[in-house]
């Protein structure tokens, strides 16, 4: 006789977890975005260093086979590259999309993840390092995310307000 197995309860996500996801999402959409703009300088630089490599190669009278393998080996490369840069912008909408979500849901354990992100950011800044910039950069980004929580909280309390209004009217 086979045994039923239960079936799993649900469980709500803790806030801390809602926290970290959020800061995983944060952090995962900059790595992101630093990632596509590498590859996509990587990119234009191997265009430049093609065409440079066959100036300063190119023989009289043009092999016109050599010229082509190289054009082909470059085509193929540069296209490869710019499947990589779709696909990790494919990937960036997808994180950012959950991290709306994530914000929306839970604009309280957001805050609170970013206002944590900063603290901690600023702690690094009193520490002399070379990512003073980068890391002045985060703290605006997550500031800026803040605000826009603080907008979005503004703007649904005025609709349901404004909702509210329609229905005593009624």
């Amino acid at each position: 006789m086979a045994s039923a197995t239960a079936p799993a309860l649900a469980v709500a996500p803790r806030p801390s977890d809602v926290e970290a996801e959020v800061i995983g999402a944060f952090d995962a959409r900059q790595k992101l975005q630093e990632a596509i703009r590498d590859l996509e300088l990587k990119r234009q630089k191997a265009e430049i260093d093609f065409v440079q490599t066959f100036t300063r190669t190119l023989s009289v009278p043009i092999n016109v086979e050599d010229a082509f393998q190289k054009h082909e080996s470059w085509k193929a490369a540069n296209e490869q590259t710019k499947q990589r840069i779709a696909a990790l912008m494919n990937i960036r909408s997808k994180v950012a999309e959950r991290f709306d979500q994530l914000k929306s849901e839970n604009p309280e354990a957001a805050r609170s993840a970013f206002e944590e992100k900063v603290e901690a950011l600023k702690q690094g800044l009193t520490e002399p390092t070379k990512r003073s910039e980068e890391i002045k950069q985060q703290i605006k980004s997550l500031k800026d995310e803040i605000d826009s929580l603080q907008n979005n909280q503004q703007t649904a309390a005025a609709k349901r307000a404004k909702k509210g209004g329609r229905a005593k009217k009624r």
